[in-house]
């Protein structure tokens, strides 16, 4: 009966097999600009904000934006975002661009995914944004905020930041190898789920 609970209880593993991952700012392809998106809403208050901005090959600082939201929710705010950086490269002529967000439920189509740790510029305009109910106007900033000057040095830098994440696919593992240091692909191919 020892055997058999065992067995059993083997096979009954709550905890997935987890990896660790180092993460940081990919930087587009030289005379490319990277357009890094983020939204935010609170559940609470419903109040949310949008935030991005754009840097070229060597992390130099060329516009951003934030917004406050009212009345939205988690995915109308991450399309905000996105529809308003779209709008304003087209208004400043801004391209070609690379567009990353940290929104998984898009997937991975040719707007590419990033995590939270290599998106934390616009992850701070987002949230500063919704702070404040006077930037329900879009906010242009020409220079980096203050509040953001370590998530921007930090990318200038290529300072990585570790994530464990849970292995959907063990066969995942050969690709996840092939996506670290490859600094050509601003996109992650490899199926995970985060925790």
């Amino acid at each position: 009966m020892a055997v058999e609970y065992c067995h059993v209880a083997a096979r009954q593993n709550p905890l997935p097999e987890k990896v660790t991952l180092n993460l940081k700012w990919q930087p587009p392809k030289a005379g490319t600009l990277k357009l890094n998106i983020d939204g935010v809403a609170y559940a609470t208050t419903r109040q949310g904000g949008i935030g991005s901005v754009f840097r070229n090959n060597s992390g130099d600082w060329v516009m951003s934006y934030m917004k406050c939201l009212s009345n939205t929710i988690g995915i109308t705010s991450e399309f905000q975002a996105l529809w308003q950086g779209l709008r304003i490269t087209i208004d400043h002529m801004l391209s070609p661009i690379v567009i990353d967000t940290d929104f998984t439920k898009l997937g991975n189509p040719a707007i590419g995914h990033s995590y939270g740790e290599q998106n934390q510029v616009a992850d701070l305009l987002t949230k500063e944004g919704a702070k404040n109910e006077s930037f329900e106007k879009t906010q242009f900033l020409a220079v980096p905020p203050v509040f953001a000057n370590d998530a921007v040095w930090a990318d200038i830098l290529g300072t990585s930041f570790r994530r464990k994440i849970n292995i959907c696919n063990i066969d995942t593992l050969t690709g996840i190898a092939s996506t670290q240091g490859n600094s050509d692909s601003h996109t992650n191919k490899v199926i995970l789920q985060h925790f």
